[in-house]
C-alpha cells in the first residue's frame, strides 16, 4: 500500500552485529586453522556436502551463532526459520593470504547471505584494505541522475572486524578489496529456504 507522505520502499536490510560468544569463536578458528591449508582455503571443502559437520566446533558455531542470526535477520521481515519446511545451511572458509579477494558477484539462489569474519589481523580497513563492498541492488537506478542526487546508490563499504557477522539478501552483489592482511579467516554461509 502507498501512503500519504515518504514511503520506505524497496528497502534492502543489511544486518551487522558482534558475536557474542567469544570463546567459541577462539575455538572454532583453531579447528579451522587445525584442518583448513592457508594457501588454499577452498580445496578441502570441494565436494563436501555440508561445512558444519567437519568438527565440533562448526556444529556448535552452525547452532548457537549461525541459525539464530539467520533468525534476527528472518524477524526483520516477519518470518522466521520454522516457517519453512525446508532448509539448507551452506557455509565455506575464505580469505586467508596477503592478495585475497572476491570478484563483484552475487549468491542468486540463496535467500540470505552472510559472513562471519572470525579473526583479522590489525592491518584491515588501512584505505579500504580488505574491505566488503555491498552494492545497491537496484541496478541502474541512478541512471542519468546527475552527481548530486548520486549518493543515495553509493556501494556501502564494511571494514571486517574479528568477531563480527554481515547478513544481507542474496540477491546484493558485493565484493572485497584485496587485502594486505596475513590473516584473515572468515566464514560466509548462505541460507536456502524452501516452503
Amino acid at each position: 500500500m502507498l501512503n500519504f507522505g515518504f514511503n520506505p520502499c524497496w528497502a534492502t536490510p543489511v544486518l551487522r552485529e558482534k558475536i557474542a560468544d567469544e570463546a567459541l569463536v577462539a575455538a572454532l578458528c583453531a579447528e579451522l586453522l587445525a584442518i583448513t591449508d592457508l594457501a588454499a582455503p577452498y580445496t578441502r571443502y570441494q565436494g563436501e556436502q555440508d561445512i558444519f559437520t567437519l568438527g565440533p566446533q562448526l556444529q556448535r558455531f552452525k547452532q548457537e551463532v549461525v541459525l539464530p542470526t539467520f533468525e534476527r535477520y528472518l524477524q526483520h521481515w516477519g518470518a522466521s526459520l520454522a516457517d519453512f519446511e525446508g532448509k539448507k545451511v551452506q557455509g565455506w572458509v575464505t580469505g586467508m593470504r596477503s592478495g585475497y579477494f572476491v570478484p563483484r558477484h552475487n549468491h542468486s539462489n540463496a535467500v540470505l547471505s552472510s559472513v562471519f569474519y572470525l579473526l583479522i589481523d590489525d592491518s584491515i580497513g588501512e584505505d579500504g584494505n580488505g574491505d566488503l563492498v555491498l552494492s545497491d541492488p537496484r541496478g541502474n537506478a541512478n541512471r542519468g541522475l546527475p552527481p548530486q542526487l548520486q549518493s543515495p546508490f553509493a556501494d556501502l563499504a564494511y571494514t571486517p572486524k574479528s568477531g563480527e557477522a554481515v547478513v544481507f539478501p542474496g540477491f546484493v552483489y558485493h565484493h572485497t578489496i584485496p587485502t594486505r592482511s596475513q590473516v584473515r579467516l572468515a566464514l560466509p554461509v548462505d541460507l536456502f529456504l524452501y516452503p
